[in-house]
């Protein structure tokens, strides 16, 4: 995949057709071990393709690959954040209640358990 990458970026910077030397000074340059053999077998398979063609025949190969669900995106920070208000907010109308039904009113019992004060 590295000496793939190398080609590609070698490619993106005007090359038409990268030789090894350009590649593995890419490979170098980002702090990988250039592969002679690896290196030769790439050359040798994109020998007169274009790019355009190379990444058609990845997709396709991609493709038959099959795959599965992607994983649920996580929420936006902006809905976190919503929702994080909405919790406080709710604290806040709780503890209010609570308040409200702290507040305990005297009642005459008179007389229930045989003491008059």
């Amino acid at each position: 995949m590295k000496h793939l990458a190398a080609y590609l970026l070698a490619v993106l910077g005007g090359a038409r057709d990268p030789d090894a030397e350009s590649i593995k000074k890419i490979l170098v340059a980002g702090g990988a071990k250039p592969e002679d053999e690896k290196l030769a077998q790439l050359l040798k398979d994109v020998k007169g393709k274009s790019v355009n063609e190379l990444i058609a025949l990845g997709q396709t190969r991609m493709a038959s690959f099959g795959g599965c669900a992607a994983p649920a995106a996580a929420p936006a920070k902006e809905e976190h954040k919503k929702e994080e208000h909405k919790k406080e907010e709710k604290k806040k109308e709780e503890k209010k209640e609570e308040k409200k039904e702290e507040v305990v009113e005297e009642v005459e019992m008179g007389g229930l358990f045989g003491f008059d004060e």
